[in-house]
C-alpha cells in the first residue's frame, strides 16, 4: 500500500480535467482516490478495494485529510455492481505475474500484499474483466485509466479494449515504459 511514483502520471494525464463521478479500484491506502478529491478532479469518489486492511488505512488517510466525498467499499471488483455509471474510472491493478511474484526481491514482498500484487495467474485477470466491465459502468463520454505492468506487452491488452469497440492510447513513464492505458468510448 506505499505510493509509487508512477501514480504521478495518472494526474498528468488527468490535468486541468474534471469528472463527476469517479471509481478508484484497488484503491489500497487510498491515495489515488484521496488525490482525485483533493485536487478536484472529481465530485464524487468511490473508493473499491476487496482488502479490509486497505479499506482501514484507507479511511485513516480521508479522515486526516476530512474529505468528505469519497465512499469506501469493501467488494472484490469481480462481484461488483455499481448503481450508477462513472465517467473516470482508475485502477492500479495487480499485474504481477504468479511467475514473476515468484521472483521479486524479498522487501517487496515483505511491505507489499500479495494480492496488491498477482492474481496469481499471468497478471491478466483484470485486464480481462476491466475490458467486460467498462462496456457497462463507464459512460459514453468516459475515460478509463489502468497502470500496467512492465511484464505485459501492451497491444495485447490494447487488443482486449479494442476488440470491444473501444479506443486506446498507451502512456509512457519516466524510463520510457508503457505504463498506463487509457480507455475511451470510440466516436
Amino acid at each position: 500500500m506505499i505510493p509509487r511514483q508512477e501514480s504521478e502520471l495518472f494526474f498528468s494525464i488527468l490535468d486541468k480535467k474534471k469528472y463527476k463521478y469517479g471509481l478508484d479500484i484497488g484503491t489500497g491506502s487510498g491515495n489515488l482516490a484521496i488525490t482525485l478529491s483533493l485536487e478536484k478532479i472529481c465530485s464524487k469518489i468511490t473508493a473499491l478495494d476487496i482488502s479490509k486492511r486497505a479499506i482501514e488505512v484507507a479511511k485513516k488517510n480521508i479522515k486526516k485529510f476530512k474529505i468528505k466525498n469519497i465512499k469506501l467499499i469493501k467488494k472484490n471488483v469481480f462481484n461488483y455492481t455499481p448503481t450508477n455509471k462513472f465517467d473516470l474510472i482508475i485502477s492500479n491493478p495487480p499485474y504481477v505475474s504468479i511467475a514473476a511474484y515468484n521472483e521479486l526481491p524479498l522487501e517487496i514482498k515483505l511491505y507489499e500484499p500479495k494480492i496488491a500484487l498477482t492474481d496469481d495467474k499471468k497478471g491478466l485477470s483484470f485486464y480481462d474483466y476491466y475490458s467486460v466491465l467498462a462496456e457497462k459502468i463507464l459512460l459514453e463520454n468516459g475515460t478509463m485509466l489502468i497502470e500496467l505492468g512492465k511484464c505485459h506487452k501492451p497491444k495485447q491488452i490494447q487488443d482486449l479494449f479494442e476488440s470491444k469497440g473501444f479506443k486506446t492510447h498507451i502512456y509512457f513513464d519516466y524510463q520510457q515504459d508503457p505504463r498506463i492505458i487509457q480507455v475511451e468510448h470510440a466516436d
